[in-house]
């Protein structure tokens, strides 16, 4: 039985009752039962509120439903029980674990009992953190309308509720229907002039703009900027990620513009399976020494209930030879190489896919290195050496090019050293990019495999001499993890920046509506705009320009977009379309030197006119920009001791450094590789473009045959 306060027990021992009426509520501005609990100094947050999920502080993703639960004692939401009447309510979040309390209408509410200490004695574990107990009215009679409206002290942001309330009551019960609707616009900190800067100390305040920056820490930016720039997401499957529309966008564009220079050199593009017999991987054992770490195996075809409520695979589903998930394709597409090449006029053979491949990484951070990841994976067969190393380097030129000219990142092309080949290459070549921390990202890579894989493959053919021989194959590739590098390339403080030849939309329109009459002419003069500036070419393509009709306030819509790194972001409001003016932001050039939005005001044709230069002018800044950071950072190094002081601990953004370099093999090499490790080093490449060496290798004193490039790497 429930009596007196409704909730059993409390008094003697346990810490006093708190209860809060509706008109305190009322008299508080607080205009929902989820905002009268967060204002109780018993609750805590947590991840069981709206806040936390739409900030993406919840890293858990359990409340997608943006429900607000209490956290009594701050011992999380799961151990506070909230009861309606004095009985327990269904769970909300994606485990159940908390009621939402944000679904109780606030006109339904007599007060709200609060018991923190003592609970888990009466009701049990779920309530360690207490008791919440949310009572209803009993003898309203009639009914009642509610009308709540409230706006901050600066900013456009604003708060409207109405609620309905009807209520009966007779000798043996009583009924109670309540109805509330509730619509809040959010308002960021950077809509305020008087906050948009995280220095606070003009007003009596700390400086916080240290937090989650680049200089403050690096990765949990790069982390930051994923998720605010809805690049993707986690999936659930461990070390695999969902690629968002935006981030697939980005992917896409790439995929067009290098697919055209691939095909450009004549390559053709093909599909081969996602499985592969494991007997293929063992034909070539450096090769499958190199990945079998990393493999993922299918060994069964079918499930079977377990008898408990679960799957299991079926034993007598077992495969006759294992399938390995694609981790490359070197092996599968030298097997179909094996049947289509029979004589030197088959060749050259050369073949393109865009595919995923399955590597099982251990640690694994989005963009840069996931279990699964998109690639492309070029693969060629050729009558000599000759013509398989002019091949590798050619493509090596190709990723080159195109990463300077589309993606804007400047990169080093060169050989990489013996320990860091392709498992059975003979020799591989990458291009190495600068991220602003320093570190050096992998960005692509061109295999000259010889004969080898050939050799385990069979691969020969007749040549014009009758003579069966070998024949010399190639690969090369690129992957999503180039999106990484142009994150952690071309991002700032404020989220990422897209080169405009990589991005989905180069400009984006926002139209200021107000849910006026007006509002039509300002949607009409926006499509007109958007039609103009898609007759526009820029960059040797048309310009893709979007026009955001999406429900929100203009503002928010604004700054989602420049988190997104949408090259142009232009605002339209009454005024513009009265003058026939639109406002520019340059995601390039997002501040005024005094520190505020630099959002010109510009007649709309002289924008239409402009949109090519300024689009052309912004892909040629972010390129210099990062050019002159790399340039800034390669510096000489004499000797090892040069290297141990350059890369001493505490060293911010030490770049890389140039060394003399002799080709040490077997142990010698093994020994430098293990010095290198021990200070978390490792050898980049020997660049194609380089001074000749002068001097003696740093590392074992002979006379250099080279300059390479060290330094930490992603």
């Amino acid at each position: 039985m429930l009596t007196g306060t409704n909730i059993r027990g409390a008094g003697g021992g346990s810490s006093p009752l708190v209860t809060v009426s509706r008109d305190e509520i009322e008299r508080a501005g607080q205009s929902t039962v989820g905002a009268a609990v967060a204002a109780l100094p018993q609750n805590f947050g947590g991840t069981s509120t709206e806040d936390t999920s739409l900030t993406s502080s919840d890293r858990t993703t359990l409340n997608e439903g943006l429900g607000s639960g209490a956290n009594l004692r701050g011992l999380g939401s799961d151990a506070t029980l909230t009861l309606i009447n004095g009985r327990r309510v269904a769970g909300a979040g994606g485990q159940a674990e908390f009621t939402d309390i944000s679904m109780i209408p606030l006109a339904a509410v007599e007060r709200i009992e609060v018991l923190a200490d003592g609970a888990s004695a009466i009701y049990g574990s779920d309530a360690v953190g207490g008791v919440i107990n949310v009572i209803l009215r009993k003898s309203f009679k009639g009914g009642e309308t509610r009308f709540y409206s409230g706006v901050p002290t600066q900013g456009g942001a604003s708060e409207v509720q109405v609620g309905q309330v009807l209520g009966s009551a007779w000798g043996g019960g009583h009924a109670l229907i309540a109805y509330e609707y509730s619509l809040r616009e959010r308002l960021r900190a950077r809509e305020r002039d008087y906050t948009r800067s995280a220095d606070l100390r003009p007003l009596g305040g700390s400086d916080w703009r240290s937090f989650l920056t680049r200089e403050a820490d690096f990765s949990a930016w790069y982390q930051s900027v994923i998720a605010e720039a809805d690049l993707a997401e986690e999936s659930g499957v461990r070390g695999c990620m969902v690629i968002r529309p935006w981030g697939y966008g980005i992917w896409e564009r790439i995929q067009r513009l290098l697919d055209d220079r691939i095909k450009a050199t004549g390559h053709e593009n093909c599909y081969f399976p996602l499985f592969i017999p494991l007997s293929y991987f063992e034909k070539e054992a450096e090769h499958v020494e190199g990945f079998a770490k990393e493999m993922a195996v299918v060994t069964h075809h079918r499930l079977k209930a377990d008898g408990k409520g679960g799957l299991i695979p079926d034993p007598e589903a077992k495969l006759e030879e294992p399938l390995v998930v694609r981790p490359t394709s070197e092996m599968v597409i030298g097997a179909a190489f094996a049947r289509w090449v029979q004589s030197w006029r088959d060749l050259p053979v050369l073949i393109n896919q865009w595919a995923n491949v399955v590597r099982w990484e251990m640690r694994t951070r989005m963009f840069l290195r996931t279990s699964e990841f998109l690639w492309q994976e070029g693969h060629t067969a050729h009558a000599s050496a000759e013509e398989a190393r002019e091949e590798t380097l050619k493509m090596l030129e190709v990723y080159r090019s195109f990463s300077e000219d589309c993606l804007a990142l400047p990169v080093v092309a060169g050989e990489k050293p013996e320990n860091e080949r392709f498992p059975g290459a003979v020799a591989t070549y990458s291009i190495e990019a600068m991220m602003q921390d320093g570190k050096a990202l992998q960005a692509g890579t061109s295999h000259f495999l010889g004969t080898n894989f050939a050799s385990a493959q069979n691969i020969r053919f007749q040549n014009d001499q009758g003579e069966f021989v070998l024949a010399n194959t190639t690969s090369w590739g690129v992957s999503t993890r180039m999106i990484g590098g142009v994150i952690m390339v071309h991002g700032d403080d404020d989220g990422l920046r897209v080169p405009p030849r990589i991005a989905p939309w180069q400009i984006v329109i926002v139209p200021m509506l107000r849910d006026q009459p007006e509002d039509a002419a300002i949607v009409d003069y926006c499509k007109a705009l958007q039609a103009e500036l898609a007759n526009q070419s820029a960059l040797r393509e048309p310009v893709r320009a979007l026009l955001d009709l999406k429900f929100g306030k203009a503002a928010t819509k604004r700054w989602g977009w420049v988190k997104k790194g949408a090259p142009i972001v232009i605002e339209v409001g009454g005024r513009d379309v009265a003058g026939g003016n639109v406002s520019v932001i340059r995601r390039d050039r997002l501040y005024r030197e005094d520190g505020k939005l630099d959002s010109a005001v510009v007649a709309r044709g002289d924008f239409v006119g402009q949109a090519t230069g300024l689009l052309e002018e912004i892909q040629a800044g972010l390129h210099a920009e990062a050019r002159a950071r790399l340039e800034a950072n390669i510096v000489a190094a004499a000797d090892f001791a040069a290297i141990e002081t350059h890369f001493a601990d505490g060293a911010k953004n030490p770049g890389w450094l140039e060394v003399q370099w002799s080709r040490p093999t077997g142990a010698t090499l093994d020994a430098v590789v293990e010095r290198l490790k021990a200070l978390k080093l490792t050898i980049r490449n020997a660049p194609m473009q380089q001074a000749a060496p002068d001097g003696a290798c740093v590392f074992t004193g002979n006379p250099a045959v080279e300059r390479v490039l060290i330094g930490r790497a992603y």
